[in-house]
């Protein structure tokens, strides 16, 4: 599976990305939401992990953007984020999130959030 991960840290993306791979996921990065959404319109993916605070476009942005894009609709969106505030949890979810992972992201965290995900399709 070609999974998306979409953060302006460069660290964040390459952690995700040895976490994701050493699943065997494909993984394709982009470092900020217009990049990512770019990305989004030229290619399929089956998982996108973006950050909820990045530069051009935000996570919550990216999400109504996804969301309003029929192939898109149904596509597997995971939100990153170090804000602790429930109602931001709740504007993602509301927007079209299939899951918000908490930042730092453990490995075990991870890997049981995509597996949640990929069972619930």
């Amino acid at each position: 599976m070609r999974v998306l991960i979409i953060d302006d840290s460069k660290t964040i993306r390459e952690i995700v990305k040895i976490y994701l791979m050493n699943e065997n996921f494909i993984v394709e990065e982009a470092s900020d939401g217009e990049a990512g959404m770019a990305a989004l319109r030229a290619n399929e993916y089956g998982l996108v992990l973006a950050d909820y605070k990045m530069p051009r476009l935000d996570g919550l942005g990216l999400l109504q953007l996804a969301r309003s894009d029929p192939k898109m609709k149904n596509l597997p969106i995971i939100i990153l984020t170090g804000e602790k505030q429930p109602e931001l949890r709740e504007a993602v979810m509301a927007a079209g999130a299939t899951e918000v992972l908490n930042k730092p992201i453990s490995a075990a965290a991870l890997q049981a959030c995509v597996r949640r995900v990929r069972e619930g399709q």
